[in-house]
């Protein structure tokens, strides 16, 4: 092995193994700490974007492998023109809290869409060295950091509770608790120190897979162990994304092990049958798996004495006056009165106020009604194509691809399109191929980035945040690497 690819090699498996660690200091102390005016995580930003870089450019060593790199980075930095331009037309009266910066913008979109393709550059062209055995020990090493934080910190309950009611608080119960406490499963979940709870839902569930992956594979019993704690870590995160994931994942691969059995005459793994069916027992007995399977969504559509009440009011003044006394009772939450204030759009808010209060109780419905609705008052043609920019300070709408719209346009969604192109290629490949290759393991590596993709349009957190999306690039290169070694194959027995 080469200098060069040394390098590469360890250098790559630091980067993954720090995400979760830069993850962590977010909601830390350290968090508030600045050096020349930028904070510590935004350093450890600048050093991620720096350390990629540095190793595409030591990873190039001709110029039919950095033709499609340049390509893309001249359609990037067009689009970065036009969208800096765009932006810089936003009509700040239509929404106060927008801060607009081409520098801040410029730099968002290289942080979180220009080094992801990167570091996809970087793993794809160093197959040699990127191998299952690299693999295995990285997803090993990110299920250990991830999952053991998680449930050592509610052990000793020094963990962030999930849901609560400011996003520093502790969880008042550990898993010992489970079954001694009355309170709810909602109270009792927990994320260690990790800043989002979808971000590591997502990140969790993409690693399932691989981790699955490697137990059918190794006959080692270090992949039991990771197995059950993954499986356990997700359920006590106590997000849908990660406890539903994890149970659906679980049933879905015995499921696909049968089945090789009856229709294939595969041999069936008996470890995975065994510890899936532990785990499927553990889920329906735990708070959050009972929660979960007696959870309805409360009908909170009923037209009452406010409704016609509000009907009936013209003046703007007294409309705003009654919504804001009002709040609970039109399932309308407070942090939406400050985001986007009612005094600013008054008949917007009557007509929110008015309608199926079960939209109302949605807060991803909620906040993408709003900014569709700033979107259409800011009224400009090429928002469409282009976006309102990332500096508008939007939250989060936790639907990653209607996010993308609206922040970066049409032309800024297309900036994710190398990533699903090589997936729907090497998907199609592997399904193509199937029946020459192991039937679980192949389902398996095509769940993972599969998933990736649902959940960033299921509850967002995927694209547009480095941990998550170098995760999906990492399954997406493992998929690769699958196929690769499949071609390898097939060509040998012809």
């Amino acid at each position: 092995m080469s200098k060069t690819k040394k390098i590469t090699k360890y250098s790559i498996f630091i980067l993954f193994i720090m995400l979760p660690i830069i993850d962590c200091l977010r909601r830390t102390a350290i968090k508030n700490f600045e050096l020349f005016g930028f904070s510590i995580i935004e350093l450890f930003n600048m050093v991620i974007i720096g350390y990629t870089l540095i190793l595409t450019i030591i990873n190039i060593k001709n110029k039919k492998e950095v033709y499609p790199l340049l390509i893309y980075t001249i359609i990037l930095i067009i689009y970065i023109c036009f969208h800096d331009i765009n932006i810089l037309h936003f009509d700040t009266s239509v929404y106060s809290q927008a801060n607009i910066n081409v520098i801040t913008e410029s730099y968002y979109i290289i942080r979180v869409y220009y080094m992801p393709i990167l570091l996809l550059f970087i793993l794809i062209k160093n197959i040699d060295i990127f191998n299952l055995d690299f693999y295995s020990k990285l997803v090993k090493s990110l299920i250990c950091i991830i999952c053991l934080s998680i449930i050592l910190l509610n052990v000793f309950k020094l963990s962030f509770a999930t849901y609560a009611a400011t996003n520093d608080e502790f969880v008042k119960f550990n898993i010992f608790d489970f079954y001694k406490s009355d309170q709810s499963s909602k109270l009792l979940s927990t994320r260690g120190w990790f800043d989002s709870a979808n971000e590591i839902s997502a990140i969790l569930l993409m690693l399932f897979p691989i981790n699955i992956y490697l137990l059918y594979k190794e006959n080692k019993k270090i992949n039991i162990f990771l197995y059950l704690i993954q499986f356990l870590a997700m359920i006590i995160l106590g997000t849908r994304v990660s406890s539903i994931g994890a149970i659906l994942i679980t049933i879905a691969v015995i499921l696909i092990n049968l089945f090789a059995k009856v229709f294939r005459h595969d041999k069936i793994n008996y470890k995975i049958i065994i510890c899936g069916l532990l785990c499927i027992g553990y889920f329906f007995v735990s708070p959050v798996g009972v929660y979960l399977m007696n959870y309805t969504i409360p009908n909170y559509n009923i037209e009452d004495e406010h409704s016609k009440y509000l009907k009936n009011l013209t003046n703007e003044k007294e409309i705003s006056n009654y919504i804001l006394n009002s709040l609970y009772d039109f399932r309308i939450d407070k942090t939406f009165i400050k985001l986007y204030p009612i005094e600013n759009d008054i008949l917007f808010w009557k007509e929110i106020a008015l309608r199926n209060r079960n939209l109302n109780n949605d807060s991803r419905v909620v906040k993408t009604t709003i900014i569709k609705r700033i979107y259409e008052r800011n009224n400009n043609k090429y928002d469409k194509l282009f976006g309102m920019g990332y500096t508008l300070n939007f939250i989060d709408l936790e639907r990653d691809y209607v996010y993308q719209y609206y922040l970066f346009g049409i032309f800024g969604i297309i900036l994710i399109i190398p990533q699903m192109l090589l997936f729907i290629k090497t998907a199609f490949y592997g399904l193509k191929n199937i029946k020459k290759f192991d039937f679980t393991k192949t389902l398996l590596v095509l769940m993972a980035p599969s998933l990736g993709f649902v959940v960033a349009y299921y509850s967002g957190h995927v694209f547009g945040w480095i941990s998550p999306s170098y995760i999906l690039v990492l399954t997406l290169a493992f998929l690769y690497f699958e196929c690769q070694i499949g071609k390898k194959i097939i060509l040998c027995e012809k």
